[in-house]
């Protein structure tokens, strides 16, 4: 019998408490399944943890509190891997996998870090664990870790969708609207684009009114930005949870994600899979993806020029796009083999 201890507290939002809730679901239906799994849970992932060891929830503000139980933990129960998808492993053994997600540049301790000192504190942190195994999301993400540990095996591990969610949206698909939606899941920030957005939309609303862009954020930004760019065809549908995301995905007619970088940006694979046409900007993330065989590539220093793309992609049949986009998801891997992959490595 193996044990692992896996830290999900730091999986509250967005990609993290998507892996974290996936990761839970397969290490249950794992057949045969002898090995004990300890589980860091925040309260997002509490009610995922069935018939699993809940060995502690941790509070909202779990740096601290984390370490100690961390290192408790670690002390008390020797464990054959430590496993954190979605944050840095503070006590990490050199010959144990890394399951690293970019998404941590922009989340929780390293917020208040510039850039390059983000990088510089990433690795220097995996410089002092010197992990012999490394799993990354993307080809991009392999070459930056070989490049500075050429010891190390990295590997590509990619972010499969759930299959179950996407039938589940599809099943709560409506009527069509007379409007044109273009949804933007994504939480306010810089880097995430919104002035695109918005410089978008106030271009649109003069040549096409029926086009209305759905977003996601927090509403004192949503206010802040209609009273800056004084736009009528930006509604914001708040903090919702994944599945009315990806029932409102379902409902869309297009994926809008302009943002400036992603780690993987796994809202493009669940428009794939829901067979929506997806709008986005020329960036590595999307290059990942197919670039402009299965994306609508705008141009985010041409505004004039995107709004045409965007009507141009109104009045066309898409179906030739959105199939090549489904296509791709034939390489990813199932949940099943994604959670083994991590644990058997």
């Amino acid at each position: 019998m193996k044990k692992f201890i896996i830290d999900l507290s730091s999986a509250s939002t967005g990609g993290g408490y998507y892996i974290g809730k996936n990761l839970i679901n397969a290490i249950k239906d794992i057949p045969n399944n002898t090995n004990q799994y300890i589980i860091i849970v925040n309260e997002n992932l509490l009610s995922e943890g069935t018939n699993l060891i809940l060995f502690k929830k941790v509070s909202n503000n779990f740096y601290l509190s984390k370490i100690k139980v961390f290192y408790y933990l670690y002390l008390r129960h020797p464990c054959h891997y430590l496993i954190n998808p979605s944050d840095i492993i503070w006590p990490f053994r050199y010959n144990q996998t890394f399951y690293f997600d970019w998404s941590l540049l922009f989340e929780s301790k390293l917020k208040q870090l510039k850039f390059k000192r983000k990088i510089k504190w990433i690795f220097m942190r995996l410089s002092i664990y010197s992990p012999r195994k490394i799993l990354v999301q993307t080809d991009i993400l392999k070459q930056q870790f070989k490049t500075c540990f050429n010891k190390c095996n990295v590997n590509i591990l990619p972010l499969p969708v759930n299959e179950n969610e996407i039938s589940s949206a599809l099943s709560h698909k409506g009527v069509k609207s007379k409007k044109i939606i273009f949804l933007y899941p994504a939480v306010f920030s810089e880097y995430k684009n919104h002035a695109f957005l918005f410089d978008i939309a106030k271009k649109l609303w003069d040549v096409s009114p029926e086009c209305i862009f759905y977003l996601t954020i927090d509403d004192q930004s949503y206010v802040s930005m209609v009273d800056k760019y004084k736009v009528k065809n930006v509604e914001n549908i708040g903090f919702i949870s994944r599945s009315k995301i990806l029932q409102e995905m379902a409902n869309a007619d297009f994926l809008f994600f302009p943002s400036k970088s992603e780690s993987y940006c796994l809202p493009i694979l669940e428009a794939f899979a829901l067979r929506i046409p997806v709008i986005s900007i020329a960036a590595p993330y999307t290059e990942n993806f197919g670039g402009g065989r299965t994306i609508i590539l705008l141009d985010p220093f041409d505004i004039d020029y995107s709004v045409d793309l965007i009507l141009s992609a109104i009045d066309s049949d898409n179906s030739l796009r959105i199939n090549q986009a489904f296509e791709r998801l034939n390489d990813l891997p199932s949940w099943q083999s994604f959670t083994e992959t991590i644990l058997d490595n």
